[in-house]
């Protein structure tokens, strides 16, 4: 395999001729224009990509690249509302609030048992009652803070779970590549799809990036991989194999809940039907 350097013209290339087009090709680009702050332009296997992500692509042009980033900001954008921080902002004044009060002003006082009949209250009555010291925005603050607390609680055992299952399906993947020594580390989740065909029919799609050194490389390269986790009666079955940029699979449960999940061309994974798909993606 033939390595250019600076290593981002793509490859590795299989022929010398393959790595000549691609230098030739970038020789050959017209100057970058200037671009909104914020955005930049990669070029892989002669394909332009917009950074951040969200503007389609790759492009096989630079026109076509800036043309979407124009557009972008010519689209109007409705006003921002992180429904998210809003909550967290308000927890922070609540809880600056529950700091400065002393134990007892926020001690919840324990209410006597009164009876269906008032006349079997022989120690107390509603009168004697002493009110609740705990301000309502105390438990407010309580409650938001013990709530979100288990939403951030769910969503890492949610993606160490994803990890897991990933990472397992790389290692099978090594194992029928009789690849030896091969080092490897999780880098990031990229997207992920839990697809319905029929009850209890169920698949699990994901792309993830891995940080990966080849027994014959002398360098640590990132290496981006499809995996499917799949549900059988004998347990779970794991597929992954690497997937590149042009790699256009169908799959009809990705695409019916619009995930822009990348796979293989080769196939040897669940492609669905015209009804695959979950609400809940994301």
């Amino acid at each position: 395999m033939f390595h250019v350097h600076p290593n981002d013209l793509g490859g590795p290339f299989k022929s010398l001729s393959d790595a000549m087009d691609a230098i030739q090709f970038d020789r050959a680009l017209p100057p970058i224009p200037p671009l909104p702050k914020g955005y930049y332009l990669t070029i892989e296997n002669g394909l332009f990509h917009i950074h951040p992500d969200g503007l389609g692509g790759p492009f096989t042009g630079l026109a076509d690249a800036t043309a979407a980033i124009e557009e972008e900001q010519r689209t109007p954008k409705p006003p921002s509302s992180d429904f998210e921080k809003e909550g967290r902002e308000k927890m922070s004044r609540m809880m600056k609030l529950l700091l400065e009060l002393e134990p007892v002003d926020f001690t919840i006082i324990p209410q006597p048992e009164l009876h269906e009949d008032p006349a079997e209250d022989v120690c107390s009555s509603t009168d004697s009652l002493e009110p609740s010291a705990c301000d309502p925005d105390i438990l407010e603050a309580i409650e938001l803070f013990e709530r979100l607390e288990q939403e951030e609680e769910e969503i890492r055992n949610g993606m160490a779970r994803m990890q897991h299952e990933v990472t397992k399906a790389f290692k099978i993947y090594l194992s029928t590549t009789e690849t030896k020594d091969a080092k490897y580390k999780f880098q990031k989740l990229d997207y992920q799809c839990l697809i319905y065909d029929s009850f209890p029919k169920a698949y699990h799609h994901y792309n993830f990036t891995m940080k990966v050194k080849m027994p014959s490389e002398k360098c640590w390269n990132k290496r981006t991989y499809f995996a499917e986790v799949k549900s059988t009666e004998n347990g779970k079955h794991y597929f992954c194999c690497p997937v590149q940029l042009t790699d256009n699979g169908p799959c009809f449960g990705c695409h019916n809940v619009g995930i822009n999940l990348k796979h293989p061309e080769s196939g040897g994974y669940e492609e669905g039907n015209v009804d695959s798909g979950f609400p809940f993606d994301t």
